[in-house]
């Protein structure tokens, strides 16, 4: 986390714990300069993300997902998604963290 004093990144919490209402987490941190300061974290999510000709709309969506992102303070985005969305962020710089499985007990693939 950037400093808001200094603007160097180097920080460590302090303190960590959710709001009252439980919809963010509230983090005391501290940075090299001696500084403290209050970070929110919070999770937007967006449930469904699909649509036909997604070359033309594609790049617009995400960019208007990064500037949301960024001018709420968050440090990056998460996605979830199925393998033929997975070729089409990966050429636009998104790494790959983890991978989700799943089963069906009436033994039907997914």
């Amino acid at each position: 986390m950037i400093c808001s004093i200094c603007k160097k990144g180097e920080t460590s919490v302090v303190d960590s714990r959710p709001t009252e209402d439980g919809t963010a987490i509230r983090r005391r941190r501290l940075c090299v300069c001696g500084a403290r300061f209050t970070t929110f974290e919070r999770v937007q999510f967006r449930e469904h993300c699909a649509g036909k000709n997604m070359d033309e709309w594609i790049d617009e969506g995400l960019d208007t997902m990064y500037k949301w992102a960024k001018s709420n303070d968050c440090q990056g985005v998460e996605g979830v998604g199925r393998e033929g969305f997975w070729n089409w962020i990966k050429k636009r710089n998104w790494s790959e963290t983890s991978r989700f499985f799943e089963i069906r007990f009436d033994g039907e693939k997914i």
